[in-house]
């Protein structure tokens, strides 16, 4: 049996399809992590903010579709950054040419996930940004 790596926090996904919330969701939560979703990126920097306001700890990881009803992925990245809450934010995409690639990381973004999303992508990003606990048999 593989042993698999288990990791300890809470990660927001910001993300309209319900299809990919569902499967982001899945991998995080066996991989041992919290999932909160919001389908929009307006959602997603309020409940940042409101987390920050009742002064609960922030979000461990903010994986960030680009492309999203209200307020994109850039935009809310950079409402998120501004509040100073330390949460690398990873944009989610299919737009991954490298001028796409430059723009996320010049607006403040540290990663980026090309969709679909792979468990190996997904794993290369956890194994960056997120507390590890053990390894355990599958």
């Amino acid at each position: 049996m593989m042993k698999q790596p288990r990791f300890k926090g809470l990660v927001l996904i910001c993300e309209d399809s319900p299809i990919s919330q569902e499967l982001l969701c899945e991998f995080l939560t066996h991989s041992g992590l919290q999932t909160i979703s919001a389908e929009n990126g307006k959602i997603g920097v309020d409940m940042v903010r409101e987390r920050m306001e009742k002064g609960e700890k922030p979000f461990d990881l903010i994986l960030m579709d680009m492309l999203m009803p209200v307020m994109g992925g850039i935009e809310a990245a950079s409402h998120i950054i501004a509040l100073n809450t330390g949460a690398p934010i990873v944009a989610v995409t299919s737009n991954t040419l490298p001028e796409d690639l430059e723009e996320y990381i010049s607006c403040g973004m540290r990663d980026c996930l090309e969709k679909p999303v792979s468990i190996h992508q997904l794993r290369r990003v956890l194994h960056k940004f997120v507390p590890f606990l053990q390894t355990e048999e599958e």
